[in-house]
């Protein structure tokens, strides 16, 4: 399944400031399978990830 632009420009897919979307749930989860399977040394901590995603104004950058 493709998401649309509107999709992927949403609020709920990216995310807002002060309240991150699913986008980080999947790069989080991708990160621990990835340790998982010894691609890469250690997944990062959810945290860590959160604060490397800037989320203000993303809903609007690509209207």
């Amino acid at each position: 399944m493709f998401l649309t632009l509107e999709e992927v420009a949403s609020a709920d897919w990216l995310g807002t400031d002060g309240s991150p979307g699913k986008l980080l749930t999947y790069v989080t989860d991708t990160a621990g399978f990835l340790a998982d399977q010894k691609q890469i040394d250690a997944a990062p901590a959810a945290d860590t990830i959160r604060k490397a995603f800037y989320l203000k104004g993303l809903p609007d950058v690509l209207k």
